[in-house]
């Protein structure tokens, strides 16, 4: 769809799993999907969720905005 990722483009995007961007999706925290035989969202909408989470460096990848890695354990 013109103008909207997929599941599997978010997924690819960021190195999160597709079931990660599920996740994200349901609680919320990336807005405005729609489902059309499957998830989609518009760029502009997963440039902002991009633009809230925080990146790590040194090898552990990429921690949520919500202090999560992806898996929603809490790094201790």
């Amino acid at each position: 769809m013109l103008g909207y990722l997929s599941i599997r483009e978010m997924a690819a995007r960021t190195g999160l799993s597709e079931e990660r961007i599920r996740q994200l999706i349901r609680t919320h925290q990336i807005t405005e999907a729609i489902k059309l035989k499957g998830w989609w969202v518009k760029v502009e909408d997963f440039e902002t969720f991009l633009k809230g989470r925080v990146y790590r460096s040194g090898g552990n990848g990429s921690q949520d905005g919500d202090g999560t890695h992806g898996g929603g354990r809490k790094e201790r």
